[in-house]
């Protein structure tokens, strides 16, 4: 985060703060995470994130001193079960610089559901292999493009 400086002052506390609406988050799995998609794939994941990399710059100028974010490079990580090259070759998916989406979609309950799409990513660094409960996953970076403006990333909650 970046903002102006302000002089520190003694606040009290808010007493008045009501969590009654508050929902206890749900933990990621099979049954509160019932989509997963990883280039058409529903992948095997146990661990997934994205960052939105905002560059954050302080404009000081005549008139006018503000934080401002004149660019971004969204990136990604996935670390999922390797795939049969039948299921899915990955080894071609990266030579290729193919592009796909990813979805995710968290919760199963109205009200408490999370969808997270991104309609183009690209694997743009090479993927390490690593073993989980000695099973063979891969580990994989990803670029997150825009597909048709600034579009890179949808989150909705419904």
């Amino acid at each position: 985060m970046l903002g102006e400086y302000s002089d520190i002052t003694d606040t009290p506390l808010p007493n008045d703060a009501d969590f009654t609406d508050f929902v206890t988050p749900k933990t990621m799995g099979k049954i509160n995470t019932p989509t997963f998609t990883f280039f058409g794939l529903a992948a095997r994941t146990s661990a997934f994130g994205f960052d939105l990399a905002n560059a954050l710059v302080w404009r000081e100028l005549f008139n006018f001193a503000a934080p401002a974010s004149p660019d971004r490079k969204p990136r990604g990580t996935c670390v999922f079960e390797l795939t049969t090259v039948a299921e899915k070759n990955w080894g071609s998916v990266v030579k290729d610089g193919t592009e796909g989406a990813l979805q995710i979609v968290h919760g199963t309950v109205a009200g408490n559901i999370v969808t997270i799409d991104m309609p183009k990513i690209q694997i743009d660094q090479e993927p390490t292999l690593q073993a989980e409960d000695e099973i063979a996953m891969l580990s994989t970076s990803f670029g997150i493009l825009p597909d048709t403006g600034n579009d890179e990333i949808s989150i909705k909650f419904t």
